[in-house]
């Protein structure tokens, strides 16, 4: 009998497979694209996708949280998750896939290849300088063998040094350590004991990688024990350690005042009071206030009472509160305006004072994950309701971790509503690069003395300033406070749109 072979012998198996209906689509890679302000690497708050679900475009993959805000991540695909490679809780890197996914639909040539294929050739180009960087550093080291090969002893231990080879064995008691002069010299410098570290080089040596990593994370055996709970400072509490780190090296000194705002607390209720008297008028009658307000803007001496009117409608129909904030922020704003050096920028050589037009006052918000500082813009243009309706917004979005990116950048000074929280003072520290921090307690009864010398009740809130003093000096930083209190203790000024 004889056989016949369905295929010829020069057919592919291979090929046939490839050319099956029961192929999948083409599976690319999404990576993590730059967010913006220079951050490589952001925490993953929650992922909201497996492999095997499908996905359409735009459609959230996951949530990150980095220095600066809360993310959303949305695919520029539709198709099928064929694999996920980051977690909740994971940092996850500015150019590495975050998922595969299977297309749905045939993608543009080389679509997803090509950012592989660039971020490949950016680690091509960075192990290529690290490598540069190795070979600098070991002829370095073998100048300095050649100089200390004479030396059979040091305080620590016995050395023995290889002429061919660079790297200095050390017995310290019953343990050997492996590393460079150049790394233990890195190591005295940091005050580091080379028994701590575990290296990661060839035959256990200690890198100078090895030495900066145990630095940077503070660790020390005798610090930890049973029961210890480590929290990783990711997201919000790395920008804080960020931030701080970079303040407490300004040279800086605190102001401290008191201000009687019990005229303050007087305008507040009259403007609540307004507000809810418009509310009554607009229900009954909407159309015809609203004529009149038209009318009145033709005079600008009533074009100030107007504006305020339409603002407070707009307030109560939003039911929103008249904290106590948004005359803060008048206030100094009004202040900066005779005081504009203070709304100022330092550049990083500290060479030069940017004084800035916008009045970009940042105010502190405590989030569930928390300490958050997001930004009224110009705030020199706004009236007081314009200010409690943009405030009240921010402070609800920041409860939920969903403040924009953008409202979180750019601040040209900053106050802080430590009151809000119970406390009566503080020392704030600067937002670098501002030049300018004030932090306002919690108001309290106590008593004073009139003019003519009798006790009275005084709604007293403590006031606390801290300057950069490079640039700023205390009689500046001490004058504006003044005019900021004078228009907290004399609040009609906040009304007057040209007070100067």
């Amino acid at each position: 009998m004889r056989r016949f072979s369905l295929f010829s012998r020069n057919f592919s198996a291979v090929r046939l497979l490839h050319r099956s209906p029961l192929c999948f689509g083409k599976i690319v890679p999404y990576l993590l694209a730059d967010i913006g302000e220079g951050i490589q690497e952001v925490e993953v708050v929650t992922v909201c996708v497996a492999p095997g679900d499908k996905i359409e475009e735009f459609e959230k993959i996951c949530e990150v949280q980095s220095d600066k805000a809360t993310v959303d991540i949305t695919s520029r695909y539709t198709g099928i998750i064929a694999a996920v490679h980051v977690t909740a809780g994971a940092t996850a890197f500015v150019g590495k896939p975050i998922i595969d996914v299977e297309l749905s639909e045939p993608a543009a040539d080389n679509e997803g290849e090509s950012d592989l294929k660039k971020d490949k050739n950016n680690n091509n180009n960075n192990e290529k300088k690290k490598k540069e960087e190795e070979e600098e550093e070991e002829d370095k080291m073998k100048i300095m063998d050649k100089e200390k090969k004479e030396k059979k002893k040091i305080m620590t231990g016995e050395v023995f040094i290889d002429e061919n080879s660079s790297t200095t064995t050390t017995t310290t008691g019953s343990k050997k350590v492996l590393a460079t002069p150049a790394t233990r010299g890195l190591a005295r410098d940091y005050g580091i004991d080379l028994t701590q570290i575990k290296g990661t080089g060839i035959d256990g040596r200690i890198l100078k990688e090895d030495i900066q990593t145990f630095h940077h994370s503070g660790k020390r055996d005798e610090i930890y024990a049973d029961g210890d709970n480590i929290i990783p400072l990711t997201g919000i509490r790395r920008v804080m350690v960020n931030t701080m780190t970079e303040a407490r090296t300004i040279p800086s000194y605190t102001a401290c005042d008191e201000m009687e705002l019990t005229a303050l607390l007087s305008l507040r209720e009259k403007l609540k009071d307004s507000l809810s008297l418009s509310s009554n008028t607009n229900s009954s009658g909407s159309v015809s206030n609203n004529n009149n307000n038209n009318n009145n803007k033709t005079t600008s001496s009533s074009s100030t009472t107007t504006t305020t009117t339409t603002n407070m409608e707009r307030s109560q129909k939003k039911n929103k509160k008249i904290s106590l904030m948004p005359f803060f922020l008048k206030a100094a704003s009004m202040a900066l305006l005779q005081y504009p050096e203070l709304n100022a920028h330092i550049d990083s050589n500290c060479r030069n004072l940017i004084v800035k037009k916008s009045h970009n006052i940042s105010f502190a918000v405590d989030s569930p994950k928390g300490l958050i500082v997001p930004v009224v813009y110009n705030v020199q243009e706004k009236s007081l309701m314009d200010l409690a309706i943009e405030l009240e917004e921010l402070i609800t979005l920041g409860r939920r971790n969903a403040i924009p990116p953008d409202r979180m950048r750019n601040g040209t000074f900053t106050l802080s509503n430590i009151g809000s929280i119970g406390a009566t003072y503080a020392t704030p520290v600067i937002l670098p690069p501002q030049v300018v921090i004030g932090a306002i307690g919690r108001l309290q009864v106590l008593p004073r003395f009139d003019e003519n010398g009798n006790i009275k009740k005084a709604n007293i809130a403590h006031l606390s300033w801290t300057a950069d003093h490079r640039v700023i000096d205390g009689a500046s930083l001490v004058r504006f406070s003044n005019v900021f209190k004078g228009f907290l203790e004399s609040p009609e000024l906040l009304l007057n749109e040209n007070v100067q």
